[in-house]
């Protein structure tokens, strides 16, 4: 063969190889555009990492039977308690970051959980991309009318002179954390009783075996249309629309303690950010329908809605804000 002819044949070859080559960096820049465009085609995962039937699960099922007729795939619910969510947030953190696995957060996931537990292998402000803020609901304070506590001065006289015990959903909550800051600020002498959420922390109180019961309006104000838990004081900036009669606690001396807790979506931290924005703007379009608005206004619940970067800085101020209050309770868990 002439080297004419060797020359050319190598070209040629060289050739294809360029091509090919051009052809895979095309194809690189383009596939997370083109994938972005065909997501999602599977299901969607919500880890909540509570057990059924609380504000958190309910927020999450919720937005996904509104998301799933959106987005044309079932999202699918599952819950993961144990631990104070720590079970959960760390299936989440561990999850690929493909858009496919979510993590229904709270402020006591987030925002407190790294104070109590000085081995976590991510930080839960930093190490979780957010998504969107969903929904807030104020907190009440209530007592068993069997307790003789008619209102949140009364509550301040006898837990000054003697022992009252609390309730809370959790050990290191921030209605926990509440506590021990009203202890603080009014030197009081509330001792902590903590339960495996509100359900069978209800029972106790309203039969006297424990005299207070921190919790969501929500899940408490059953009990007391009912008549058989007192509310003394609500968290809330404003009085709380199903208890218009019962004082926030910045009403009460405490300006600053203005407190909701809420339950907003995060995806595994490296998701990349246009499955992030693709999410948001499905959620926000469910968010601003008048049907879920108003499936929300009937949890007691207040529809708020943030996005990523707001969310993200929200976060941050939260954290911030309880951080503080777990270290100046000085609550570590190990």
């Amino acid at each position: 063969m002439s080297s004419d002819l060797v020359n050319l044949a190598i070209f040629s070859k060289l050739s294809v190889c360029a091509g090919v080559l051009a052809a895979l960096l095309a194809c690189a820049g383009a596939c997370p555009a083109q994938e972005a465009q065909r997501y999602p085609a599977k299901p969607i995962r919500i880890i909540v990492p509570f057990a059924p039937g609380g504000t958190a699960d309910v927020s999450a099922r919720l937005m996904g039977q509104e998301l799933a007729p959106r987005i044309g795939q079932p999202v699918i619910v599952d819950n993961r308690p144990g631990a104070g969510g720590r079970i959960g947030l760390e299936i989440a953190a561990g999850a690929a970051p493909d858009g496919y696995t979510l993590l229904l957060g709270t402020v006591d996931t987030q925002c407190i959980l790294g104070y109590l537990h000085k081995d976590l292998k991510f930080d839960p402000v930093q190490g979780f991309a957010p998504v969107a803020l969903l929904v807030r609901q104020e907190d009440a304070i209530a007592t068993g009318t069997a307790s003789g506590i008619r209102d949140f001065a009364e509550l301040l006289a006898q837990g000054g002179a003697q022992p009252l015990f609390f309730a809370s959903p959790g050990l290191g909550s921030h209605l926990h954390l509440l506590g021990e800051l009203l202890n603080r600020r009014y030197r009081l002498k509330l001792e902590h009783v903590s339960y495996k959420g509100l359900g069978p922390a209800m029972p106790d109180t309203v039969s006297g075996k424990i005299q207070l019961i921190f919790g969501g309006v929500p899940p408490l104000l059953p009990l007391i249309r009912e008549g058989r838990l007192r509310a003394l004081a609500t968290t809330g900036a404003t009085r709380a629309a199903a208890l218009p009669d019962v004082p926030t606690l910045a009403e009460s001396g405490q300006p600053d303690l203005v407190i909701t807790g809420w339950f907003g979506l995060l995806a595994p931290k490296a998701t990349r950010g246009e499955l992030i924005e693709r999410l948001h703007r499905e959620i926000a379009a469910v968010a601003a329908t008048d049907a879920y608005q108003q499936r929300v206004a009937s949890m007691q619940a207040i529809a708020t809605l943030l996005g990523p970067a707001e969310f993200g800085r929200f976060i941050a101020a939260e954290a911030k804000r309880w951080g503080e209050a777990a270290r100046s309770a000085r609550l570590q868990l190990d």
